[in-house]
């Protein structure tokens, strides 16, 4: 939380919130990310990820604040579609993205979410 507190809020388009992290779970941090003073960090999209995969956990993500769901194991085209919905349709971005996925580089988004191709 610090962190976010700490830098501008440009820094990030959105958060991938993992849901079981040790000293704060994901819907603790999400809810004070929602409460935060700066009104630009306090609405930024954020997606929970997780196993839980439920109906009633997608509810209690979106109850806790959260923009999405994504559950795990991570399907890229899902994650992406996810990310998308939830920032900024710049024309630029959106065709590195589609560049880097045309060219091969899932294995690099695999490789940086932790999954097994």
């Amino acid at each position: 939380m610090s962190r976010i507190e700490q830098l501008p809020s440009d820094t990030y388009d959105l958060i991938l919130m993992d849901i079981q992290m040790p000293n704060m779970d994901g819907y603790k941090a999400t809810q004070c990310i929602r409460h935060l003073n700066d009104k630009k960090k306090a609405e930024i999209p954020i997606i929970a990820m997780t196993a839980n995969a439920f109906e009633e956990d997608k509810k209690r993500a979106i109850d806790a604040g959260m923009n999405g769901h994504i559950a795990k194991p991570v399907e890229i085209d899902k994650l992406i579609s996810e990310i998308l919905k939830y920032t900024e349709k710049d024309d630029a971005k959106l065709t590195k993205l589609e560049n880097l996925i045309s060219l091969g580089h899932r294995e690099l988004i695999y490789t940086f979410l932790g999954k097994d191709m």
